[in-house]
């Protein structure tokens, strides 16, 4: 008997952290981190710089292009310019995607 109220006070415990931790949470954490008022960094499946002014943007890496789901939710009409620090598939994977969107 003692054993079994082992597990199901360890059962308890692990709930208890999954439901603090937001694990299966409605609502994610937003993907952008601020930097400065126009300066954010977008959590793709690397971290995407974003300038932004008046309702455009300028990209520093693209990752998978997840962003352009995003976009307008967080104010940007256009992505005017996307500038790649290097050519790992992992940060230009969404380069394709941008080009149909035009950027």
């Amino acid at each position: 008997m003692k054993f079994a109220g082992h597990k199901l006070a360890t059962l308890t415990l692990c709930v208890i952290l999954l439901s603090l931790s937001g694990f299966g949470a409605a609502n994610p954490p937003s993907r952008f981190d601020s930097v400065t008022p126009h300066v954010r960094l977008y959590h793709d499946v690397v971290n995407v710089g974003l300038i932004e002014r008046n309702g455009k943007a300028l990209l520093i890496d693209s990752g998978k292009a997840s962003i352009l789901d995003l976009a307008k939710k967080a104010g940007i009409t256009r992505i005017d310019w996307v500038l790649y620090t290097h050519h790992h598939r992992d940060e230009c994977s969404g380069a394709e995607l941008l080009k149909k969107k035009p950027a």
